[in-house]
């Protein structure tokens, strides 16, 4: 038998607990969020990280997509797990379907010949900005961040069409008057969701796309809590709205909303 922790409890972690083999065993999973402590997740036990420190174990499974690379990092240089200990496959499969959305779809508006820019509401590793830059070489990526993301230059194979704006959404992209063909939102706040929908939709060329990260993102056992009820109401609100249709992507996470006229 092969003994595993998955880090993560959120909606991720719970898939691929599912996922394991009948060789595998769930030690437990790993979060560092002081409120899941001891609390549990299918009869596992969620512990802070310091049980890598005490527990015998084959490897660590990664179960969240997001900041994955730096739980990674975490791993190797705080807890000095071996690199072939740590199982990043199940978020790769996550990161991969999401990254071949992006790409069909910008083959799409290549193809069709779609004009428009290109925008990202908050970034976390850049992960996402880099595919967007890359699979749309030629078109403005406008990057919309309270903080400063400029950090994400130097992993851009086109940073000359990066466009940074930092600060509060609802006061900067006042001053934007470009339309748009491909458009990915990772808010986290309802308010800030539902801005973002109600602004960059009427700028939307006709067939372009809406990405909206987090619909499926939930804790252990509240699937419509936190982030994901965030996201849930403001998709709903403004779907509902304005009669529009959206569907998941196969990401495990997010839906896509296509202006059809």
């Amino acid at each position: 038998m092969k003994n595993v922790f998955i880090w993560g409890a959120g909606t991720l972690g719970g898939i691929i607990l599912k996922k394991l083999p009948e060789t595998t065993v769930c030690l437990g999973f790993i979060d560092g969020n002081p409120d899941l402590e001891d609390k549990k997740i299918e009869g596992i036990k969620i512990t802070p990280p310091e049980i890598i420190k005490c527990v015998e174990f084959d490897s660590i499974i990664i179960g969240t997509s997001i900041a994955y690379e730096i739980v990674r990092k975490r791993l190797i240089d705080e807890f000095d797990v071996p690199v072939e200990r740590i199982d990043i496959s199940y978020v790769e499969d996550v990161l991969k379907s999401k990254n071949n959305f992006i790409k069909n779809s910008s083959e799409i508006v290549y193809e069709r010949q779609l004009q428009g820019c290109i925008a990202l509401c908050k970034v976390y590793q850049g992960t996402t900005t880099k595919k967007l830059n890359e699979y749309f070489p030629d078109r403005m990526l406008y990057i919309f961040d309270s903080h400063d993301a400029s950090f994400t230059l130097p992993l851009m194979p086109f940073p000359e069409n990066l466009k940074i704006i930092t600060g509060e959404f609802k006061n900067t992209f006042k001053s934007i008057s470009n339309n748009f063909v491909f458009v990915v939102i990772d808010f986290e706040k309802y308010n800030e969701i539902l801005a973002a929908l109600e602004a960059f939709y009427p700028k939307m060329t006709k067939n372009g796309i809406i990405l909206v990260h987090d619909y499926f993102f939930g804790t252990y056992n509240k699937p419509n809590s936190g982030i994901m009820r965030e996201v849930r109401n403001a998709v709903h609100e403004f779907c509902g709205k304005y009669n529009i249709g959206f569907m998941p992507i196969g990401d495990e996470s997010s839906v896509a909303i296509v202006k059809a006229y």
